[in-house]
């Protein structure tokens, strides 16, 4: 399984490249699901308006992509546990997300998620190395290889 994580600013953007726009959805990607968000048209402002509450931070949105191995297709519960570990991992449960899934070429996942929690203005601090490397997930036990360090400020 690969992950990969970036960084950015324009949740607008980022879910235009994922879904498209409601003018033009994109044939080979689907909504799978949102959190704490009203709708995926509403996504982008919902999340802008969640990081205007913080001050400090720029670059508020986390793109995570993760791709199975070649061969490799997962069940929802198996998506399910995935994200699950990836969230908990990077101490983002409960903050404002879109997930999409792809199936051009290989079948594969994105998720957008604002890096600011909705309730508690509360951001992770994670691991620099972590938007390079990604996190390695064994899925087979379902559980990370290499652990970020993460803790809440």
């Amino acid at each position: 399984m690969i992950i990969s994580i970036s960084r950015g600013d324009d949740p607008a953007g980022l879910i235009a490249y994922l879904l498209g726009t409601t003018a033009a959805l994109r044939e080979d990607a689907s909504l799978v699901g949102i959190e704490n968000l009203a709708s995926f048209e509403t996504a982008p402002k919902e999340m802008a308006y969640t990081a205007s509450l913080s001050d400090r931070v720029r670059n508020y949105i986390l793109h995570i992509s993760v791709s199975p191995a070649p061969g490799e297709l997962l069940s929802e519960a198996q998506w399910d546990i995935v994200w699950q570990s990836i969230d908990a991992e990077l101490g983002l449960r409960g903050h404002q997300s879109v997930t999409v899934a792809h199936d051009e070429g290989r079948p594969h996942r994105h998720r957008g998620i604002n890096i600011i929690h909705p309730d508690t203005h509360r951001t992770p601090i994670i691991e620099q190395n972590m938007y390079t490397r990604g996190p390695q997930l064994d899925h087979e036990q379902n559980m990370y290889t290499r652990r970020p360090r993460i803790a809440q400020v």
